[in-house]
């Protein structure tokens, strides 16, 4: 006998209608931040996610977007254009306490410091850093005296004693001076060789990529020998020599998803960083940033060298300087059947290797040079054939993953073949 389920379906209909209006008259009466809830109980009851984002912009929100409150949020039918906009906001919050409280015994300390990305310690314990313009609220600290220690590459510490009560808000203010540079020590003449010069310290905004689905953003600063990420809750903050790096390239490359690996000597550590645009959402992803943040860590790892500041007589001729190394043959690329192919990857062919290193999921392939009997353009494919009889076909793609001419591949092997 068939069921009849109309009446449940208008009902449920009819809850939703109601709750809507309540949830939306509710949050446009409030002027506090929106919590998490609230947002959660707005896309629950059915608001459209551009009349969430525009309460949002009004009143701002009073919690941290972490992977797992944009899952939560986009369980319950967040957008990716919603998740967007309520990570800027959240960005844009003073402060890295996360929801600010109502407790009329609350113990807050807010810093103001100049130039904004310091590390923050209270008591020798590292707090986090400031944010570009120099603000950092804590509100979980105990009653009493404290020390608060602002510090910056470059600066001098900035120190203070405070003492904290429940009930009032604390602010310190501090200006960080330069460091004086060391004196240089007098010398009996010029020396005649050459000196070596890096570019000043460069600070870029990114995205620090973690563990499966880790994603952290703040301040990576490169220079001075060194390699460091400030995160601004201070959970995920490293610093790194520029000596230890063994390795920097581009990653992955796929669509708009661009990200940079820096390799570590040492027990195979490595970091995932991709950074933004000029200053914003906006430019994620771009692969000219990622370009520049390489060229950036690479002019550090190669500093250029340059003649003293000596009579133009006895001034050495060198070569140009150049911070480029050789490039090693590397090609986005798909292997198998038909327009596109199957397996999608990198096309690598260096130290007398040709090598397909597919994307995750996919089947990798490696075999020596010196086993290709055959490269040539077919039918827009690299087509490349081995000793044993093996052929193997790779379509050559362009940065949206569409077909390009096998021109360059094939010559590459080809010219590997001939040095071999």
């Amino acid at each position: 006998m068939p069921t009849h389920k109309t009446p449940s379906i208008i009902a449920i209909v009819c809850i939703v209608g109601v709750m809507y209006p309540a949830l939306w008259v509710g949050a446009q009466k409030s002027q506090k931040p929106l919590e998490k809830q609230e947002v959660i109980d707005l896309l629950k009851g059915g608001a459209p996610g551009d009349h969430v984002e525009a309460l949002a912009r009004e009143h701002g929100i009073a919690f941290e977007m972490t992977a797992g409150t944009e899952a939560e949020l986009r369980e319950v039918g967040a957008t990716d254009a919603l998740v967007k906009s309520l990570r800027e906001l959240a960005l844009k919050a003073p402060g890295s306490s996360g929801t600010p409280t109502s407790d009329a015994n609350a113990i807050v300390l807010l810093i103001e410091a100049t130039p904004g990305g310091a590390d923050v310690y209270v008591d020798g314990e590292p707090m986090g850093a400031t944010s570009e313009a120099g603000r950092l609220k804590l509100s979980k600290l105990g009653q009493g005296k404290h020390q608060v220690r602002v510090s910056l590459k470059g600066y001098k510490d900035f120190e203070q004693s405070v003492e904290l009560v429940p009930g009032e808000t604390v602010i310190v203010k501090g200006t960080l001076e330069p460091a004086q540079p060391a004196a240089a020590e007098p010398v009996a003449a010029p020396p005649a060789a050459t000196a070596v010069t890096n570019p000043s310290p460069t600070r870029l905004y990114v995205d620090y990529m973690h563990g499966s689905f880790g994603m952290t953003e703040g301040w990576l600063t490169i220079g001075n020998g060194v390699l460091r990420f400030s995160d601004p809750k201070g959970k995920d903050s490293f610093e790194i020599s520029i000596s230890d790096i063994k390795d920097v390239g581009e990653y992955v490359k796929m669509g708009s998803l661009h990200i940079v690996r820096i390799k570590v000597s040492g027990k195979g550590k490595q970091y995932d960083i991709s950074s933004f645009g000029p200053m914003g959402r906006k430019g994620f992803g771009e692969s000219w940033a990622q370009q520049a943040l390489i060229e950036r860590i690479n002019q550090e790892l190669a500093p250029k060298v340059v003649p003293n500041a000596l009579p133009e007589g006895l001034r050495p001729t060198l070569p140009p300087a150049t911070n480029e190394a050789p490039k090693t043959p590397r090609f986005r690329a798909a292997r198998g059947h038909g327009l596109g192919g199957g397996d999608k990857g990198w096309l690598t062919i260096s130290s007398g290797k040709v090598k397909f290193e597919a994307d995750p999921g996919g089947e990798s392939l490696e075999f020596p040079v010196e086993a290709v009997v055959e490269a040539k353009s077919y039918y827009n494919v690299c087509y490349v054939k081995l000793k044993d009889g093996k052929k193997y076909g790779f379509y050559i793609l362009d940065s949206s993953d569409q077909n390009q001419p096998p021109d360059e591949a094939v010559a590459a092997i080809q010219k590997a073949m001939g040095a071999r």
